[in-house]
């Protein structure tokens, strides 16, 4: 019959509101979701339907990119999953495991935390010396769930970043298997230093996590113009002021990175990059510090917040300093170990990049030596 097509061609009329002729976008959009080929009968008026074949784009897209690396989904899927068994098993303080066992700073950090989420201000409110950033992010688990299980969900979410790009800096170097091993011994030290869980340390270790892996990938390609110095030093703004605003000592190993950056960008004379990674380290900064400071603020508890985590905490470390205390020095025998075999590194060998490995280490195990000297030698500060 005239006007008829074939059954494998399918009418676009019985897919539209009756009286509306689909546009070709519409059709297009049908054909995206059923896999189908639709024909229009008759001319098509303009409907806008670019959103929806946009979502359905991006819809495909994900589908695609979950068929190309399904095996890697799944690789960092079990190294997630097994920190989160680890916390499981080894965060005492904050585990649903042990439901009548509650630590000491952690159980403060969880009620600064709720006092937040229920109107309180920091520092106005309650007092501490820890910066805000770590009392905000309690308040985000408080947030969503009161209790211990607000806390077991920020640690998960931590120890997902933690674990990922840990995974992530062995595998540019190791195998599989090689890097299993690690991530197992990794588990056996970081036992003990977890210190029942819900430290700052812990909570703000993914940032160091993610210099570390950006530090080694510029090490390893850093000439190549291909390498995001913008995107890694955005993110490198972000995690030190997020540090800086909770416990200045946890960045030791992001300030390393920095620092390490720094000295070989001016060593390769590649001051337009410097530039560039300087700039988007400042904006970087000033995303997290401008709605902080704007918040204290506009709760007239500006002068209080700088007073508590500043002045007075950097007086309780001088004030506090053990100038010489063989507890702490026998803590820190990792840093000069580590200075030791940076100095030993060759120069040159096998891999590109030997000098830079020598003063990343050497760098990383100064700095954290110098930094966890503000403060007394509790052992979790070694995470």
């Amino acid at each position: 019959m005239r006007g008829r097509r074939k059954s494998a061609l399918l009418d676009s009329r019985s897919l539209v509101p009756h009286g509306m002729i689909a546009s070709h976008e519409t059709l297009l959009y049908i054909s995206c979701v059923t896999n189908k080929r639709y024909i229009t009968l008759r001319p098509a008026i303009n409907i806008d339907f670019l959103p929806i074949i946009k979502a359905c784009d991006m819809k495909n897209r994900v589908s695609d990119y979950i068929r190309a690396n399904w095996r890697t989904i799944i690789e960092y899927s079990l190294v997630i999953a097994s920190g989160w068994i680890f916390l499981l098993l080894a965060s005492s303080w904050t585990s649903p495991l042990y439901p009548y066992s509650y630590g000491y700073d952690a159980s403060w950090y969880s009620l600064g935390g709720r006092a937040i989420v229920e109107g309180r201000v920091p520092f106005r409110d309650f007092f501490d010396l820890k910066g805000p950033v770590l009392f905000f992010y309690e308040a985000l688990g408080q947030f969503f769930i009161r209790g211990r299980g607000g806390v077991f969900l920020i640690q998960c979410l931590s120890m997902a970043f933690t674990v990922g790009f840990f995974w992530r800096s062995e595998r540019i170097y190791l195998k599989r298997w090689q890097s299993a091993i690690i991530l197992a011994l990794f588990y056996y030290v970081y036992t003990p230093l977890l210190w029942g869980g819900n430290s700052a340390e812990e909570l703000f270790m993914p940032f160091n996590m993610i210099a570390i892996f950006y530090g080694l990938t510029f090490i390893e390609k850093g000439d190549d113009d291909s390498f995001p110095v913008e995107k890694v030093s955005l993110i490198f703004g972000i995690g030190f002021a997020l540090a800086a605003l909770s416990k200045v000592t946890i960045a030791a190993a992001l300030i390393s990175v920095m620092v390490t950056v720094v000295i070989l960008l001016l060593y390769r004379r590649e001051f337009g990059r410097l530039g560039k990674a300087a700039l988007y380290f400042v904006l970087g900064a000033f995303f997290v510090t401008l709605p902080v400071f704007a918040y204290f603020a506009m709760n007239g508890a500006l002068e209080d917040f700088i007073f508590c985590s500043f002045i007075f905490a950097l007086k309780r470390s001088t004030d506090y300093y053990e100038s010489f205390s063989v507890e702490w020095e026998l803590n820190l025998v990792i840093c000069w170990a580590g200075i030791i075999v940076g100095l030993l590194l060759p120069r040159k060998g096998k891999r590109r990049g030997g000098g830079a490995y020598k003063l990343l280490l050497v760098l990383m195990s100064l700095i954290l030596y110098g930094l966890l000297h503000l403060g007394t030698p509790y052992l979790y500060y070694f995470i």
